[in-house]
């Protein structure tokens, strides 16, 4: 089959935009999404229980986050305020363990580890947004743009 020159220009043209969109996604992911969401880690959990002093916070409030579902049970956010230093900090943690959160209100003290900034709820885990498969789009969007480069490059 033959293919006309401006057949070959358009799947060309196709291909380069798809590389530079999948590029210019992946610029844009690299410096926003260190942004979007606290790094933490179970590593620096362990380290903060180990190395952090204990103090005592208040719950401001405690939110479900509706647009978020793991296994079918929606994260919890507990808006809490703490005083270090003669100072006095707001901070969140995001969690999934429902159940033990069902007798916590607002006001009620609670315990956290406190370590160079870094908070962490004393017996609950910390549930963080999985945004790795985010990185599946910039991905994508240069295999597809290759292939089409590939491919009119191929056509007579």
């Amino acid at each position: 089959m033959i293919f006309t020159k401006s057949v070959k220009k358009i799947f060309f043209s196709i291909g380069l935009s798809l590389v530079f969109i999948g590029v210019i996604v992946f610029v844009i992911f690299f410096f926003f999404f260190p942004k979007m969401h606290n790094n933490h880690n179970a590593n620096d959990d362990n380290f903060i229980l180990r190395n952090g002093k204990l103090i005592h916070a208040k719950i401001n409030r405690v939110i479900t986050k509706k647009n978020i579902t793991d296994n079918g049970i929606n994260p919890k956010v507990i808006n809490y305020q703490f005083k270090d230093s003669n100072k006095i900090y707001d901070d969140n943690f995001q969690t999934l363990e429902i159940s033990r959160l069902d007798s916590l209100e607002q006001k009620d003290s609670i315990e956290i580890y406190l370590y160079k900034g870094q908070t962490l709820i004393r017996e609950i885990s910390r549930y963080e947004t999985d945004l790795s498969l985010f990185w599946l789009l910039p991905i994508l969007l240069c295999s597809m743009g290759i292939l089409m480069i590939f491919i009119s490059k191929l056509l007579k």
